[in-house]
C-alpha cells in the first residue's frame, strides 16, 4: 500500500487537488480506498456524469470538468 501513502502525501501538499474519474469505474467496488472525496475540490470526468452522480457532485459543491 505504498502507492496509497504516496498519493495521500501528494494530495496533502496540494493547494488544489483534482480527482479524475473514469466513467467505467463509477459504482464499482475498489480494491483499496485512497482518501475521501472531500479531499478534492475539482472532479475531472471523461464523459458527462449520470444524473445521480451529477446531483451528488453538485450537492458536494465540486467544480465539475468534463474532458472532451
Amino acid at each position: 500500500m505504498d502507492e496509497v501513502r504516496a498519493r495521500r502525501a501528494l494530495v496533502g501538499c496540494c493547494d488544489h487537488a483534482i480527482l479524475m474519474i473514469d466513467e467505467k469505474k463509477v459504482g464499482r467496488k475498489a480494491l483499496c480506498r485512497d482518501g475521501h472525496a472531500s479531499d478534492f475540490r475539482t472532479v475531472l470526468l471523461n464523459s458527462a456524469p449520470g444524473d445521480a452522480l451529477q446531483r451528488a457532485l453538485v450537492k458536494a459543491r465540486f467544480k465539475i470538468v468534463v474532458a472532451s
